[in-house]
């Protein structure tokens, strides 16, 4: 039998879970950064499928595709703050937060060795890369800017809780997708 959309969506959201969980585990661990923003990256990935599979998507056409956490978090954030009792627990001014959001989405998008903006960002938490001066660099060595300390700012808290609670949410079926 085939599983509905809003089963496929809570499997997508409980596995994000873990992911976040696995992140959780690593931070402050001396483990390299790369790996728990290779957590990060992947349950934001499964996040947007679990949002978009509520929307109507068809799960076997999400299943190998990647790049949509900038597109699908912001609304996923929308959606979020349209709650009172959400907003009320953020420390940033709503106006800011959907366009924060996006820009880190798009940061931890990019994270994927799949999405490399056309070749303009090889950079990833995943595989070694080439750069265009013929640079070698391995994940576990590079330094991913902003992102290495997401933990530690107000705008990275921010997109945490709104990962964390759309994961929560999406995985309990306590969540709809308008």
């Amino acid at each position: 039998m085939k599983q509905s959309p809003y089963a496929w969506s809570r499997a997508y959201a409980r596995q994000a879970q873990a992911d976040l969980d696995a992140r959780e585990a690593l931070l402050n661990s001396g483990i390299p950064p790369c790996q728990q923003l290779h957590f990060l990256q992947m349950a934001c990935e499964k996040i947007c499928k679990a949002h978009r599979c509520l929307g109507g998507a068809e799960p076997e056409t999400l299943m190998h595709s990647h790049g949509y956490a900038a597109k699908v978090l912001p609304q996923i954030a929308r959606e979020l703050l349209r709650r009172a009792s959400f907003a009320a627990q953020l420390p940033v001014a709503q106006s800011q937060i959907v366009r924060m959001v996006q820009q880190l989405a798009r940061e931890v998008e990019l994270l994927s060795p799949a999405v490399d903006d056309n070749g303009r960002r090889p950079d990833n938490c995943e595989y070694p890369w080439e750069d265009a001066g013929g640079i070698l660099h391995v994940p576990a060595e590079h330094g991913f800017g902003s992102l290495d300390a997401l933990h530690r700012h107000r705008a990275g808290a921010t997109f945490l809780k709104v990962v964390a609670t759309a994961a929560e949410e999406l995985g309990q079926g306590a969540y709809a997708a308008s």
